[in-house]
């Protein structure tokens, strides 16, 4: 049964990314649904597995893995975003954070030094803050 499912399976996209995300968030959607009995979210965990077992049986490798890099930039902007603020909440009391206007490098500069000229490391575009 293994080497059919196998024999199946090959020129399929199989699980990626975007596939597991589905699968559990189906499972969320579905542990919400027995606490509220809502039927709507029970179809959209529904409607999420369908989707997870589509990307998995999936014949069409190039549009799914366009798609599997789409959802992987996305969350991976997420996750910048995420450390970034972990950072700057970590760092609150010793530095200042700064965007460049020109470019929106994030600028990291210590405390308690008055009004400085900071320079960009990206782009080199020099501004007034005060740290």
């Amino acid at each position: 049964m293994r080497m059919d499912t196998a024999r199946w399976m090959q020129g399929r996209n199989g699980l990626d990314d975007l596939a597991n995300a589905m699968y559990v968030m189906g499972w969320v959607l579905f542990i919400v649904q027995l606490f509220t009995r809502n039927v709507w979210i029970h179809l959209l965990a529904m409607a999420a597995w369908g989707y997870a077992a589509f990307r998995i049986c999936s014949k069409n490798i190039v549009k799914r893995q366009i798609e599997n890099r789409w959802y992987r930039d996305h969350i991976a902007l997420g996750e910048k975003q995420m450390r970034l603020g972990k950072r700057m909440w970590r760092e609150r009391k010793t530095h200042r954070f700064f965007r460049c206007k020109e470019c929106g490098q994030m600028v990291r500069v210590p405390r308690g030094h008055g009004t400085i000229e900071i320079t960009c490391p990206k782009c080199r575009h020099r501004f007034e803050a005060k740290s």
